[in-house]
């Protein structure tokens, strides 16, 4: 019962962001959903990153949550906070002949305003993803435009 009444909560806490952010998407069975304050979906991140090492094809979409976290010092400086919900399509494959695994990742990023100087994530192939404790994020690997992404806080 304790895990349905967090599951409501933070499906509620979406879409009041959402609402807040005049952008709309539907949540999708199986989502792993992360905000500002709750990643309760990151088992079935586990399992899909276990599979993936395994061999296992198969998919799963993230929706990253960004909250502003921040308010300018100076009121006068208007600079455009990062907020929105950035969606990641993620699929891995598997060729037997080569032994190699991969993952195709597409970002979305229709709801989501960026930050003055961040740059968006392209869709592109990475080799893994892998949780990195210093850091304390799940990191997109060894990718084709670049070497490492955060993919979602742990």
């Amino acid at each position: 019962m304790n895990g349905l009444i967090k599951k409501i909560g933070r499906i509620f806490i979406a879409v009041s962001i959402l609402a807040g952010c005049g952008n709309s998407y539907n949540l999708q069975k199986g989502d792993i959903v992360q905000t500002a304050s709750s990643n309760d979906d990151s088992n079935r991140l586990d399992k899909f990153i276990a599979d993936a090492e395994k061999g296992i094809e198969g998919k799963v979409r993230v929706v990253r949550i960004v909250e502003p976290n921040y308010t300018p010092v100076d009121e006068e400086i208007e600079e455009e906070k990062p907020k929105g919900t950035i969606l990641y399509d993620i699929k891995s494959g598997y060729d037997e002949q080569a032994k190699e695994g991969w993952l195709e990742v597409r970002p979305d990023y229709s709801y989501y305003t960026a930050s003055e100087n961040e740059q968006e994530m392209q869709p592109q192939q990475c080799g893994s993803i892998v949780k990195d404790e210093e850091r304390g994020y799940y990191m997109l690997t060894e990718c084709f435009h670049a070497w490492e992404y955060e993919l979602i806080p742990l």
